[in-house]
């Protein structure tokens, strides 16, 4: 039988569907939006604006350490979420950068594809909080099976998510198809935050190097010696 009030009570559901989805997702109309076609193009902040950006989240991550290839970009034209997806080095919304890890390896590792957050360095290089990968994910992935072999909860895949590093890319691919990223270790930690005393002493205040790199640690270090800076 033919019932109205089956009908409003489908179309409310209906909004409040479309309604939560909005929420989940950040839809930047007049936000200066574009994308960046190399490294040299973003360090020259040279871009191909965009009308229209919708950014999506699909990490569970709240804090910046957390922060990993997490996020997926689109404009609603699928000639152009194609050209983000596969060719674009970057893409900016406002004071936001995303950085494509598709285009990203490390000593010939090649990162999970999907955007993560990036931050702009003081030297024209950039930053990024990705997962460990190459021989020090393998070393985390021993640490793990280790400590689970001794009756500890600890897991490598369950904690993965706490094995951030931060990522710095400070040269062009030159022509290759992938762009170098170099991990934040003690040798470019020490380069970074160089002339600052204080600060050399508060990284090396964790003694455990597999500690003392993660992002949790390694990005407020940075961001007190004045090599990147929040826009937020």
């Amino acid at each position: 039988m033919f019932n109205v009030n089956n009908i409003l009570s489908t179309r409310r559901n209906m909004h409040l569907i479309v309604y939560a989805l909005l929420l989940l997702t950040t839809i930047s109309i007049n936000a200066k939006c574009g994308y960046y076609k190399s490294y040299e193009d973003l360090i020259a902040d040279r871009y191909e604006p965009l009308d229209t950006l919708y950014c999506l989240q699909n990490g569970q991550g709240r804090k910046l350490w957390l922060g990993s290839n997490d996020y997926r970009l689109t404009t609603g034209n699928d000639s152009i979420d194609k050209v983000l997806k596969k060719n674009a080095f970057a893409i900016k919304k406002d004071n936001e950068l995303y950085v494509n890890c598709r285009k990203l390896i490390r000593k010939k590792v090649q990162f999970k594809n999907g955007y993560a957050r990036a931050w702009r360095s003081n030297d024209n290089g950039v930053i990024f909080v990705n997962e460990v990968i190459g021989k020090e994910a393998q070393l985390w992935q021993t640490s793990s099976q280790m400590l689970a072999g001794t009756g500890s909860h600890f897991t490598y895949n369950s904690n993965q998510i706490r094995h951030r590093v931060c990522y710095l890319i400070s040269d062009s691919s030159n022509g290759k198809k992938y762009t170098e990223a170099h991990l934040i270790d003690d040798a470019l930690m020490e380069k970074l935050i160089y002339g600052h005393d204080d600060l050399h002493t508060e990284y090396y205040s964790e003694e455990r190097k597999s500690d003392r790199i993660l992002a949790k640690h390694v990005f407020p270090i940075l961001e007190k010696a004045g090599v990147i800076e929040l826009k937020e």
